[in-house]
C-alpha cells in the first residue's frame, strides 16, 4: 500500500468515525436520517458514502481496518 492508498483509508475512516457519531446521536434523539430535510449535512454525507445505519457504517470500517491490518504483498 502507498501513501496516498494509506492516506484515503485514513481520511475515510475519519469521516465514517463523524458519521457514525451523528448516526448514534440520531438515534438516541428517536431520530433517523429520512426524517433530517434533504440538504442536511449529516443526510447528505450518508448519502455520498451509501451508508444509512450505524452497523453499516461499523461493517465498512471493519473492511476498511481490514486493509491497513493487511501484510505488505498480502493477497488483495
Amino acid at each position: 500500500m502507498d501513501d496516498a492508498e494509506l492516506y484515503d483509508i485514513l481520511a475515510e475512516l475519519d469521516r465514517l468515525e463523524d458519521l457514525r457519531e451523528d448516526l448514534e446521536e440520531l438515534a438516541l434523539n428517536g431520530r433517523t436520517l429520512a426524517e433530517l430535510p434533504p440538504d442536511d449535512e449529516v443526510r447528505r454525507e450518508a448519502e455520498a458514502l451509501g451508508l444509512n445505519t450505524v452497523e453499516a457504517v461499523e461493517a465498512r470500517m471493519a473492511e476498511l481496518n481490514a486493509q491497513l491490518d493487511r501484510p505488505e504483498g498480502g493477497a488483495s
